[in-house]
């Protein structure tokens, strides 16, 4: 119980450094990076690898995690249909599952994003008529 008092906090520290203060660690790394670079060329390599290998497999973890929400997704659809056979409720058309349902949002979000590309496209616009102005009166 007392090493835990003496650790949590100096970890909890180095934890949090990165949220708190992000252009401090960001400078520290790289100051510690480059002495490291300099005076430990073969740790730093391993360092790199090391790096490398966690970022393949957080990759790896992102990609499990969307294919077994997919799997999930489908095994409850594929009980909800079991359940609407059996007992004839519309548990689909409750939880919004339909196919209308997806289609309705789907465009929605097309015209949303036709709606987000003409306001851009007026926006450029506008700013390309100042820029002509100003080039004129230079």
């Amino acid at each position: 119980m007392l090493a835990t008092r003496f650790l949590l906090p100096p970890i909890f520290l180095v934890a949090s450094a990165n949220h708190f203060l992000p252009e401090t660690t960001g400078n520290l790394s790289s100051y510690f990076g480059s002495l490291e670079e300099t005076y430990f060329p073969s740790l730093s390599e391993k360092h790199d690898v090391a790096k490398a290998h966690s970022q393949m497999t957080w990759e790896k973890v992102k990609d499990a995690t969307v294919s077994s929400r997919e799997q999930l997704n489908r095994g409850a659809m594929a009980a909800v249909e079991k359940v609407q056979e059996v007992t004839g409720l519309k548990l689909r058309e409750t939880l919004g599952w339909t196919s209308e349902k997806v289609e309705e949002q789907k465009r929605e979000i097309v015209q949303g994003v036709a709606d987000v590309k003409a306001t851009i496209d007026e926006k450029l616009e506008a700013a390309e008529e100042k820029v002509k102005e100003v080039e004129t009166h230079v």
